[in-house]
């Protein structure tokens, strides 16, 4: 009942579980650092001076973000939106271009792509009661 240590290293059992370890902990460290395309569905949000007008706009744009996947996972989809200053609107139907710094992004994450591509927006005076 002798087993020495060379017969525990070499058994196939824990060659498979050692090959099995090594093989995941690789997996991982290329996975984090993959470069990735994903959309997401992103809301609108308009301030500054918004009770004096009405906008009429989408509620949400997808976005494509490029990307690490370690990036991403710490991304907070909850708290991204599209922030648009709405006094620098005028009243009337206009095209509005997204840009990377409406989304507060980290510098990592690129903007690629946004559907629908001419973001139209109207603006109307507000009724006031």
């Amino acid at each position: 009942m002798n087993i020495s240590i060379k017969q525990i290293i070499s058994s196939k059992l824990n060659l498979k579980v050692c090959s099995l370890i090594i093989g995941y902990c690789i997996w991982i460290l290329l996975n984090q650092n993959q470069l990735i395309t994903i959309t997401h569905p992103i809301p609108l949000y308009f301030y500054g001076n918004v009770t004096e007008k009405k906008i009429l706009a989408p509620e949400t744009v997808s976005l494509q973000l490029y990307c690490k996947r370690s990036d991403l996972w710490s991304l907070n989809f909850t708290n991204l939106a599209i922030h648009i200053d709405s006094d620098n609107l005028n009243l009337g139907k206009q095209t509005i271009q997204i840009k990377q710094n409406n989304l507060f992004l980290p510098e990592s994450i690129k903007l690629v792509h946004y559907i629908p591509p001419q973001l139209t927006i109207t603006v109307e005076k507000a009724e006031k009661i």
